[in-house]
């Protein structure tokens, strides 16, 4: 009695194995169709588009000023926005946050400069606006500087955290600013209007 006990225990744990092992699986051959699923929207996304396809996607653009569109992104979900600034820099900024998940090794960040700043001296990136483009597009636009002026085309994805999370479509650059702010060691952070 006390084996057939045991005999019917280890049976039952066997099935169950087998059960979960088939069931982590089919989760695995799930979630690698989800991940070619992503991938090949990434790599459609990153297609150079014709000039016509271009000027399609400007027209549904709607001209926002980049602090306005931070101080009500529920206001601008799932619009398409055209937003002028000053590149700043390439970032990490805002990617992999699950609420507006990009993927780090898919897409890039990148800061624009506070408009409503006017110091020459201190360089204040707008860091509430997340910028996100795919990796494979930004190599496009490795030429950008600090300082250049560049319009920015794009589509708010999420308001995630009160902040406007924007999957940008392309990049115009129109002009290259020579004149940079010198640089600081941060030992007086005090703004000063000019």
């Amino acid at each position: 009695m006390y084996r057939l006990l045991i005999s019917s225990f280890i049976a039952i744990i066997l099935i169950l194995n087998t059960a979960c092992y088939s069931a982590c699986l089919a989760d695995d051959k799930n979630t690698n169709v989800d991940k070619e699923t992503k991938k090949e929207q990434v790599d459609e996304k990153e297609k150079k588009k014709s000039p016509e396809e271009l000027k399609a996607f400007e027209d549904k653009c709607v001209l926002i000023d980049p602090v306005d569109l931070v101080g009500e992104p529920q206001k601008h979900l799932n619009e398409y926005v055209l937003i002028k600034g000053t590149f700043d820099k390439y970032t990490t900024l805002g990617l992999d946050y699950k609420p507006a998940l990009k993927d780090s090794k898919e897409y890039i960040s990148f800061l624009i400069r506070r408009p409503d700043v006017k110091s020459k001296k201190y360089v204040i990136p707008l860091s509430e606006l997340k910028l996100i483009i795919a990796r494979k597009m930004a190599e496009q636009y490795t030429s950008l500087e600090t300082g250049d002026d560049i319009i920015i085309y794009g589509q708010v994805f999420s308001s995630a955290l009160n902040d406007p999370w924007v999957e940008v479509d392309h990049i115009v650059s129109k002009t290259k600013n020579i004149e940079e702010p010198p640089k600081d060691n941060g030992s007086n952070i005090e703004l000063e209007e000019e």
